[in-house]
């Protein structure tokens, strides 16, 4: 079983506002979106503050946040054509 497939909604929900919390995961324009130090330092700890993944560096919740941020551009992209 994947990772992805092992989560419920409220987890993912609540991984989402986290992560929205922190722009300089997301936001292009945000004067850290380039550190990528301070970057990999916010994934770890929202990794470790989630509690239902197991920590590795910040590198399991930044998989799942670039695997949904693709399953939605591809659900928006497939209800235009």
């Amino acid at each position: 079983m994947n990772e992805k497939s092992s989560f419920r909604d409220c987890d993912l929900i609540r991984t989402i506002s986290m992560i929205e919390d922190e722009p300089m995961l997301w936001d292009m324009t945000d004067a850290d979106y380039k550190n990528g130090e301070k970057k990999d330092s916010t994934w770890h700890r929202l990794e470790s503050e989630v509690g239902f993944l197991k920590v590795n560096r910040g590198y399991t919740i930044k998989k799942i946040w670039v695997q949904m941020v693709r399953d939605y551009r591809a659900s928006k992209n497939k209800n235009k054509a």
